[in-house]
């Protein structure tokens, strides 16, 4: 005799394939293969969101870490600052972006060559000379330091200030002349510079994805002096200089 339930599934309207799983069991089966079908787009909208929350929080601790560089600069209490200074500033980015050093482990090369930090002192001079009313301004580069230095006394144009740090530009904003108290105004104020890289490389999927370069600079005006000079002092190692 032939079973009531193969007589129920050979029986079953509906077309061919509902009539072949209309055991009560292949339910089971079929969801096992929804979810076959389903699983590898949940695994990659889960790893792509944690991913894209990686890179953006990499990016703001990079952004930390340029105004941490640029502000302890800014901070000098002195009209200059000397090569000692600068290595003070770019090891603090040890401590404000430590993440650098456990991936410069995973990459077995030293912190300081995973991620390139370059400081710079950015003066602003009348594009005409004796201007004194409805200037505009021109900026160069003062002094530089760090592993990647800034071209020294090169002039920097003005880009949006919504555009991707460039080391041969400068937000427009910071062009703007300062406004005085009597209603006239001063040229733009010295601004410190710092421009950190880091190459991001995604953790779960680093064999599909290229690794992406990070870039972040940070500009502040100096606290306690209008301006801050490089001064070459015994023992200097390079590491900054004052540009002619």
């Amino acid at each position: 005799m032939v079973p009531s339930r193969m007589r129920a599934a050979e029986t079953a309207p509906g077309p061919p394939w509902r009539r072949i799983v209309a055991f009560p069991s292949d339910r089971g089966a079929v969801a096992a293969l929804e979810f076959a079908l389903v699983f590898p787009f949940l695994v990659a909208l889960t790893g792509g969101a944690f991913e894209y929350a990686r890179f953006i929080r990499q990016a703001r601790l990079i952004a930390e870490a340029a105004s941490g560089v640029a502000g302890i600069i800014a901070m000098n209490v002195s009209s200059s600052i000397a090569s000692a200074d600068l290595h003070y500033a770019n090891d603090a980015v040890m401590l404000i972006f430590p993440q650098v050093l456990a991936d410069a482990a995973l990459r077995k090369v030293a912190w300081n060559s995973d991620i390139l930090i370059s400081m710079a002192g950015i003066s602003f001079s009348p594009t005409v000379a004796g201007c004194t009313a409805s200037c505009t301004y021109k900026a160069k580069v003062a002094w530089t330091g760090g592993d990647k230095q800034r071209a020294c006394g090169a002039s920097l144009a003005a880009a949006l200030d919504t555009a991707n740090p460039d080391p041969a530009t400068l937000p427009a904003s910071l062009f703007t002349p300062v406004a005085n108290p009597q209603g006239t105004s001063s040229p733009p104020s010295f601004v410190i510079v710092a421009d950190l890289s880091f190459n991001w490389t995604p953790f779960l999927f680093s064999t599909l994805f290229k690794t992406v370069t990070i870039r972040r600079s940070a500009y502040i005006k100096p606290r306690y002096t209008n301006a801050i000079a490089y001064a070459a002092a015994s023992g200097d190692d390079g590491f900054g200089q004052q540009c002619p």
